[in-house]
């Protein structure tokens, strides 16, 4: 699926990192006015190389979006992370403060959509695959309930419902939202665990279990192609649908490196990352069936190809 040819619109990206920039770009070229809210002033420059016209703001700070200007699509990929300006400087999360941060998405979401003029088409939500927690095996869908287990997808599943429980029935003519559950999002600059392969360093993750996975590219080409259409349902997986067992990828990933193959060690179990590790397996089968989208990079063997060539 390609984006509709419609006339030029106006696009917000709220989340303009790894994967919102390249969205913007692709929005720029296609002839569409995109917008990108940053807190940071010093982000101007590096948007508006991007064709991005910034807009100073913060989706926690809801007397910051007063000015947002009229937008048509909407665009959420916002980290999903303890923000800090919610937290007391300097100090850890402590138990008190855990249920307000996992609202940290729900609480920016509802600030945004307050703020910009009721006029909005559509919004897309960036949502994880790691709301399927540690325990699931075997394939995982939209079907498949969710059991977050770390705090970040916990933040995504509080949003998701957020979401659900306000727009589902209370959207207005011609419009229209979705979440779009991310694998392990990957490309030139983010490779895991890189650096610490070629430094000949051993690899502190699980050699068994599977990596799902999704090359950025991908992620901005089908980004568009939903901004640019309404789908059937309000809930999408997206990886490449080949998943690769750990080892494989690493082994694979030490050959296009010139590097000896990985060391692998036992990770500390109290390390949230090595929690990661599962055995489940994601299905993009519905948002492919619904897009007929095909892919740039099918798999990690042509995506690390891509991302260690640049």
């Amino acid at each position: 699926m390609e984006p509709k040819q419609v006339p030029a619109e106006r696009w917000l990206i709220v989340g303009c990192g790894y994967v919102g920039a390249q969205v913007a770009r692709r929005g720029c070229e296609a002839g569409h006015t995109v917008y990108a809210l940053t807190r940071s002033q010093s982000r101007f420059p590096e948007l508006k190389a991007l064709g991005v016209q910034p807009c100073l703001g913060h989706w926690l700070e809801p007397h910051s979006l007063a000015n947002l200007p009229a937008i048509d699509r909407v665009l959420v990929a916002v980290p999903h992370r303890a923000d800090e300006t919610w937290l007391p400087p300097g100090e850890p999360i402590g138990e008190q403060d855990v249920e307000l941060v996992e609202r940290t998405h729900a609480v920016g979401l509802q600030n945004l959509l307050a703020a910009i003029p009721a006029s909005w088409k559509q919004l897309v939500y960036l949502s994880t695959t790691g709301v399927f927690g540690e325990s699931s095996e075997g394939w995982v869908d939209e079907l498949t309930p969710v059991s977050p287990t770390r705090l970040g997808p916990r933040i995504a599943v509080t949003a998701e419902q957020w979401l659900t429980q306000n727009l589902a029935n209370r959207l207005g003519s011609g419009q229209s939202f979705c979440t779009v559950r991310l694998a392990g999002i990957y490309g030139p600059g983010r490779i895991p665990l890189a650096e610490r392969l070629r430094r000949g360093q051993p690899l502190a993750v699980p050699r068994d279990g599977y990596l799902n996975l999704v090359h950025v590219s991908d992620i901005a080409r089908m980004v568009c192609a939903l901004l640019g259409n309404s789908l059937q349902h309000s809930t999408y997986l997206f990886s490449d649908g080949q998943p690769v067992l750990r080892e494989t990828f690493y082994r694979h990933l030490a050959e296009l490196c010139g590097v000896p193959g990985p060391e692998f060690i036992e990770p500390d179990r109290r390390d949230p990352k090595a929690r990661r590790a599962t055995d489940k397996r994601v299905s993009p089968a519905r948002i492919l069936a619904e897009t007929g989208f095909e892919f740039e990079f099918p798999d990690f063997r042509s995506g690390l190809a891509d991302a260690l060539a640049e």
